[in-house]
């Protein structure tokens, strides 16, 4: 079975394709490969398999990266960026693209830091930059997996076994979210994304209702090798509802170096509730 023993981590992941791209796919909280990207892997709008090699994972302490069960502290991106690099490393890949979605962008941002010359480029959509107390309470707005839309709630189903399992990995979550601001009083790698040279695309949601606009712009304005594209309809899941899409702006930029028409460039003004950060262009 695909496993590989990483420190004291079980790390599962699924391979799919047999291209000449590797490309890395992150999944979100308590997510897993299954969960999360079931249209670009599985669906009908599955991401080019001629082209790419991709490894879709179930992060640390998630799904089939179990056990042990994840473990939340100031640590968790971390260990979630040292441990996704050991597993490509160990398949081969020196090195590869980067695709994260929500708090997986989060460990891919992580990656992206810690790793700067292993990532070619790097996709992150619906991230979420820095803590923030409207995505906690957006958070906490879905505290209960029975209210979950059947779609999420049937998407998480294909990796645990119960919504009583999955209800207490989520509750672990809510309460990490909720102490963030004490694992990260400041944003510890603030003077390390100028170091980020290779390509990024941000792709946004206008309709996002766990992430405001400060998440992607924040990334932006600090990575000088970054765009973004906004999706007017686009929600938190935009990559799942608009698969379509997010297929064709995907190849696209990753094998062809095209962007999609409407990329955003400039440095824009920002504001955050995160106290140690200065708004706008870091440097």
């Amino acid at each position: 079975m695909p496993h590989v023993q990483i420190d004291k981590w079980n790390i599962w992941y699924d391979e799919y394709g047999s291209g000449s791209l590797p490309v890395l796919l992150i999944p979100g909280a308590i997510g897993t490969a299954k969960s999360d990207y079931y249209e670009q892997l599985d669906g009908d709008d599955i991401l080019d398999e001629d082209k790419f090699t991709i490894i879709a994972v179930d992060p640390p302490g998630c799904g089939r990266s179990r056990p042990p069960v994840r473990k939340y502290g100031s640590n968790l991106y971390d260990i979630d960026a040292q441990c996704l690099y050991q597993l490509m490393t160990h398949l081969g890949y020196e090195s590869f693209a980067v695709i994260g979605w929500s708090d997986g962008a989060t460990a891919a941002l992580w990656m992206a830091c810690k790793y700067p010359k292993a990532i070619t480029k790097m996709v992150i959509s619906s991230v979420v930059a820095y803590p923030d107390t409207k995505v906690l309470s957006a958070l906490k707005a879905m505290g209960s997996v029975d209210k979950w839309p059947k779609q999420r709630l049937d998407n998480y189903l294909r990796s645990y076994t119960s919504k009583e399992e999955l209800q207490k990995l989520w509750d672990k979550y809510l309460m990490f979210y909720e102490h963030i601001k004490t694992y990260f009083a400041s944003d510890t790698n603030e003077s390390v994304y100028k170091f980020i040279n290779f390509p990024v695309l941000i792709l946004r949601g206008d309709k996002d209702n766990i992430t405001s606009m400060s998440h992607s712009e924040y990334v932006l304005n600090r990575i000088k090798s970054a765009v973004m594209y906004r999706l007017p309809n686009g929600g938190h899941d935009l990559h799942q509802r608009y698969s379509p899409m997010f297929k064709t702006t995907v190849e696209d930029f990753l094998v062809n170096n095209v962007l999609p028409k409407g990329c955003q460039q400039d440095m824009v003004p920002i504001t955050c509730d995160f106290d140690c950060i200065t708004s706008g262009n870091a440097g």
